[in-house]
């Protein structure tokens, strides 16, 4: 049965187009990850997953199902709202509803079943929805390893600092620390930065020289940096680089002392806490309540956007400052381990919950 023919059946009976969605191999199509521990040979080489699972996942469908039609809500415009709302429901003693794991699973069917029908946007990767998933990802997990996903950076772009003071004749450079905390924030996710070196950076350290495809080049070195950086290059990407390059503009005109790029109110080097709580703040006001909230994870951000767009192991080493190519490599491990999932048949497989 064709898409276009089962739609009206998702649209009257979601449960009954589920159970034949779920044990057929077209699941599978819209799962992110297939593995053959997972799967079971049928006919003519089609493989499904087992009818424990598939009576798992009916069980939770169901469950979503009742909940959706209790709130006047069909599945189909289901939102990204609703679905976090469905899966972070707690308890009158404030527990959580659903466990972690069944809140992943959650997740993964109702992203698949957008995918399958075709319907967007994906509740399943709204920024709410991506969220909840990088948390529920750390579980048992190094927290270091968090990474902003593509709605995630555009939610983190859309919320960095603005300065409510406008210039003026007479304070011609008003509301200059908000522009400063925002090129900061665009250095450390656009350019990999620590926050150690963001605040060390030399203005003849960024010349304002763009690269072909339009980044930024920076190029740093050791002084009034952590004590582990290396002289390095890197650069700031394209989509980021306008808010850096007006700073500049600005900090060569500022009657501020010093050569720091990013200084505070007297030319001296900022307080490591200052930026962090900027950074923070940011965050918040993006809605990314993260485990990590923090300079960590905007690096990672910038790594693992590299390695996606395949730029080689050797070339990402240079623009992290990092001595040795394992260094890399353990970024291409939490990116492995941070987009992997298992299957019900995987893992130790849990209660499905209870009507």
């Amino acid at each position: 049965m064709s898409v276009t023919a089962d739609y009206t059946l998702w649209q009257q009976n979601p449960e009954k187009a589920f159970a034949a969605f779920i044990v057929s191999s077209r699941y599978l199509d819209y799962s992110r990850r297939q593995t053959s521990s997972a799967l079971e040979s049928v006919n003519e080489g089609q493989r499904k997953i087992s009818a424990r699972s598939a009576h798992i996942y009916q069980t939770m469908f169901a469950r979503l199902c009742r909940w959706l039609r209790e709130n006047g809500i069909s599945l189909l415009q289901m939102t990204d709202e609703d679905l976090h709302r469905f899966l972070t429901q707690t308890t009158e003693q404030g527990q959580a509803v659903l466990k972690s794991a069944i809140q992943y699973r959650y997740l993964r069917m109702v992203e698949n079943v957008f995918e399958y029908l075709a319907r967007s946007p994906n509740p399943a990767k709204g920024v709410l929805s991506q969220t909840l998933t990088a948390g529920l990802r750390l579980k048992g997990k190094d927290a270091n390893s968090v990474v902003l996903s593509g709605a995630q950076i555009q939610a983190f772009i859309a919320a960095l600092p603005l300065s409510s003071a406008m210039p003026s004749s007479s304070r011609p450079h008003a509301g200059w620390k908000k522009r400063r905390d925002r090129a900061i924030q665009c250095m450390m996710l656009g350019a990999g930065l620590r926050v150690a070196e963001v605040i060390g950076l030399h203005r003849d350290e960024v010349a304002g020289e763009l690269n072909s495809d339009g980044s930024l080049l920076v190029q740093l070195e050791p002084v009034d940096k952590h004590d582990t950086s290396y002289a390095h290059q890197t650069a700031v990407r394209p989509e980021l680089v306008d808010d850096v390059l007006n700073w500049i503009r600005e900090r060569d005109m500022l009657p501020v002392g010093g050569d720091l790029l990013f200084p505070g109110t007297h030319g001296e080097l900022l307080n490591k806490a200052t930026v962090y709580l900027q950074v923070k703040k940011t965050f918040l006001r993006a809605g990314l309540n993260l485990p990590r909230m923090g300079g960590r994870t905007l690096r990672n951000t910038f790594a693992l956007q590299e390695l996606d767009q395949n730029t080689s192991i050797g070339a990402v080493r240079e623009k992290l400052g990092l001595a040795e190519n394992r260094s890399v490599l353990k970024y291409k491990e939490r990116h492995r381990k941070s987009n992997s999932s298992a299957e019900p048949d995987q893992q130790h497989e849990t209660t499905p919950p209870t009507n």
